[in-house]
């Protein structure tokens, strides 16, 4: 018997000649993923980065794109180096947007002393911030539009301000923002 008809007879015996039935074309890739999990869990390389890395590559080779592993890690690492970067400019930017909240409202010195602050008109009329101690006066906008500048005496669910004409409490749902009052 020679090496060919030998050949022939083993492809015969277990039928790699005859087609592959539509339910077994079916269960193919079923088993071609649950056999590539528990390789990856017994090499112990089962991990979030090669579950990206094989999404990655079989999403690829199901719409006909070819490549390699190596070109999937890759693109993986590409990906999550783009998402780092807009996770960390959306993060500056929200700070940036909310530092002047931040600074005005929840990293204030406690303690501080209204009388500190000498409150002059200037020549056109306006307040004019002194400061003196730890003191510092701001602009308080409700959301109606009204507008106070002074020392905030006390926080809570109202807020005592003084100003030039005296001390006012303002509810702390009708004030729309609160900041540093400039020069």
């Amino acid at each position: 018997m020679t090496e060919t008809a030998s050949l022939e007879r083993l492809l015969e015996k277990y039928k790699f000649t005859s087609p592959v039935s539509a339910s077994m074309r079916e269960m193919l890739p079923e088993s071609r993923n649950r056999v590539l999990k528990s390789t990856l869990k017994e090499l112990k390389t089962h991990s979030l980065w090669y579950a990206l890395v094989l999404l990655i590559l079989l999403k690829a080779r199901n719409n006909g794109i070819k490549f390699s592993f190596t070109a999937a890690k890759f693109f993986a690492g590409t990906a999550l180096i783009i998402a780092s970067g807009m996770i960390i400019s959306g993060t500056y930017a929200a700070v940036k947007y909310y530092k002047p909240y931040f600074d005005s409202v929840l990293f204030e010195k406690k303690n501080k002393s209204a009388e500190a602050v000498k409150e002059v008109t200037g020549n056109n009329g306006s307040l004019v911030k002194k400061e003196s101690g730890n003191a510092l006066v701001y602009d308080i906008l409700l959301y109606s539009g009204k507008k106070y500048r002074g020392v905030i005496k006390s926080r809570g669910k109202s807020y005592v301000v003084s100003t030039t004409n005296g001390r006012v409490t303002i509810p702390a749902k009708q004030i729309k923002m609160i900041k540093r009052a400039s020069d």
